[in-house]
């Protein structure tokens, strides 16, 4: 039997751009949906249909509108919107893992969390490799994937003053997620991990990256030893 979803609220931005609000920015719902509609978005490539845009529980759609207008386009959406029995599922995508390695030497705020939240070294590594996470949405830099939800227990705010180089492959943590620095930026998360996991590369000047809406992540401790030979 089909599950209809209630009617999603929407809001036109400017003559040929709606924004459809999905559920909570942090949701295994809002998630399945912005995987439901991408791949039908894709799959289809309506006419009507100039870019869209999915993250934070909201969709963004630009849209011709000599062929249709936001009214229709919220009717069109809705029905991408609902669930059937046969529901696409994130489990099924193959899960990335993340080799992290959470020694205090690349790990150089893991020490002061552990004191802040009450919680050991030991335990804030368990806690943190509990989650299998999923990449809500991209951007602040090539590679940059903000994955939800980390465990109740590490929910921290971010720093009030950022550092101004954070190294690449950085593990941080913040609010209610997890990320990782694929290059070397400025940044106000807390850092309790390294990977030498290349997350963004550039070929012929198309950027390539390993983390995109809607994957699945896990993250899979290794040892400093390990973590230095992969660098060599």
């Amino acid at each position: 039997m089909n599950q209809v979803i209630d009617r999603l609220v929407s809001e036109a931005v400017s003559e040929d751009v709606s924004v459809f609000h999905l559920g909570e920015p942090i949701s295994k719902q809002s998630l399945l949906l912005a995987n439901r509609i991408e791949q039908q978005l894709i799959a289809d490539w309506p006419e009507w249909l100039i870019d869209f845009r999915i993250g934070f529980g909201q969709l963004l759609i630009q849209y011709q509108i000599d062929l249709i207008d936001h009214h229709q386009l919220a009717d069109v959406v809705q029905t991408l919107v609902v669930e059937k029995a046969e529901e696409h599922s994130y489990s099924s995508r193959s899960v990335i893992q993340i080799p992290t390695c959470y020694d205090p030497r690349v790990a150089p705020d893991l020490l002061n969390l552990s004191e802040q939240l009450g919680l050991s070294r030991s335990e804030i590594v368990s806690l943190h490799q509990s989650e299998t996470y999923k990449v809500i949405t991209t951007g602040f830099a090539p590679g940059f994937a903000y994955l939800a939800e980390t465990p109740s227990q590490l929910h921290v705010p971010r720093k009030k003053i950022p550092l101004i180089r954070i190294p690449p492959g950085s593990v941080a943590i913040a609010e209610n997620q997890t990320a990782i620095y694929p290059k070397e930026t400025p940044g106000g998360w807390h850092l309790i991990g390294r990977t030498q996991l290349q997350l963004a590369s550039v070929n012929n000047q198309t950027i390539s990256t390993v983390l995109n809406l809607g994957q699945t992540v896990r993250f899979v401790e290794i040892s400093y030893d390990q973590f230095m030979s992969e660098e060599e």
